[in-house]
């Protein structure tokens, strides 16, 4: 499961990645949870930089927010096809999240519900952004016409790397197949190979003492 993530600002990702960015400009993010607007280029628009809210929203919901009874910010891969919920995004409606990396809680006892955790920040090894598979979808409120997109990261079991310290991980998207994960001309079968899980020398993982401490990054050369 991926429920914090790290994001750079608007400014950061534009003048890296050469999007389009039409709204104000979004400052860095280094504690994003679920339910925070999340920067995403979409299958409907490849070369824009879009903030979308991080849940996906039923098509009851009736408030525009997330219903936290429910964990519908990340989609499990072996159940996109069994899913009400994910099965109709697959064919049309994919997102690639635009991060710079995220955390997860290593139980230091696993069989000890009360063990002490230590804080990891991981992220794709040697880069400044980290993509991420997910799926979007816009609600719209019926009684005012109001829309707000919104997404979902698809998640993996671990693959090694990540086994001891979480059994979960998000399904990321090596850089230069992120245009094709998002090109629904491909057949949703042949995009879902690439977000396969990733090798084990994909990713680099640091301790933190804390989420959200701009000095930690700024000692493994991020957000200086």
């Amino acid at each position: 499961m991926c429920g914090r993530t790290v994001f750079a600002g608007s400014e950061e990702i534009v003048k890296e990645l050469g999007v389009v960015y039409k709204g104000d400009p979004v400052p860095d993010n280094l504690n994003a949870p679920p339910g925070a607007l999340v920067p995403i280029i979409s299958s409907q628009s490849p070369n824009e930089l879009q903030y979308f809210l991080w849940s996906l929203l039923a098509k009851y919901n009736t408030t525009g927010k997330p219903d936290y009874k429910y964990h519908t910010f990340n989609a499990r891969f072996d159940k996109l096809y069994s899913s009400n919920m994910w099965s109709k995004l697959i064919e049309t409606q994919t997102c690639a999240f635009i991060t710079t990396g995220f955390y997860e809680w290593q139980k230091l006892e696993k069989d000890n519900p009360k063990t002490k955790k230590q804080i990891h920040f991981i992220k794709e090894k040697g880069q400044n952004l980290t993509f991420m598979a997910g799926l979007y979808d816009v609600w719209k409120n019926r009684l005012t016409g109001e829309l707000v997109p919104n997404c979902a990261m698809i998640t993996h079991d671990a693959n090694e790397y990540m086994l001891d310290i979480h059994d979960r991980m998000p399904a990321f998207i090596e850089r230069e197949k992120v245009n094709h994960w998002l090109d629904i001309s491909i057949s949703p079968t042949e995009r879902l190979k690439l977000i396969d899980p990733v090798n084990n020398d994909f990713l680099e993982s640091f301790k933190m003492e804390k989420v959200g401490n701009v000095e930690e990054f700024q000692k493994i050369g991020l957000f200086c």
